[in-house]
């Protein structure tokens, strides 16, 4: 059984409900090692897609992991990185909580076609893979 390495955020997932080759193509190249966090449902939800992000995890087996035990971590790491970079708005307050969720959940890897959220994960120390790109980058 293979475990999970490579953490997605909601871009990776959307390009998956959009039907993007590159995204689909990775996701069944690392079926099993996929993962995200219930934070990717939550947004989902706010625009009455929560069932979209649940099956489409489903069918490319993402595991959705619970932050209720890091939770705590994760928001003053990505809050702390927020202050830091001086960048407050609402999509950079999401890319640092999946960011941190990867790193507080043990993540080799955070996939993403955002280049934004990937300079982000680097700084994180996380390696970054774009899935649209191919190319891998660490810091």
């Amino acid at each position: 059984m293979k475990r999970r390495r490579y953490y997605v955020n909601t871009n990776f997932v959307v390009d998956l409900w959009k039907g993007r080759s590159e995204a689909t193509a990775f996701a069944l190249s690392h079926r099993g090692e996929l993962y995200t966090s219930k934070l990717l449902i939550r947004e989902f939800s706010s625009i009455g897609a929560g069932w979209a992000a649940r099956r489409i995890c489903a069918e490319y087996d993402i595991q959705i992991v619970r932050l209720s035990k890091i939770w705590s971590n994760v928001k003053k790491a990505a809050f702390r990185a927020i202050l830091e970079s001086g960048a407050i708005s609402p999509n950079t307050v999401l890319d640092y909580l999946h960011v941190y969720t990867a790193v507080y959940t043990g993540a080799e890897y955070f996939v993403t076609a955002d280049a934004a959220a990937c300079n982000r994960a680097l700084r994180a120390g996380l390696c970054c893979i774009n899935h649209r790109r191919g190319t891998e980058l660490c810091p």
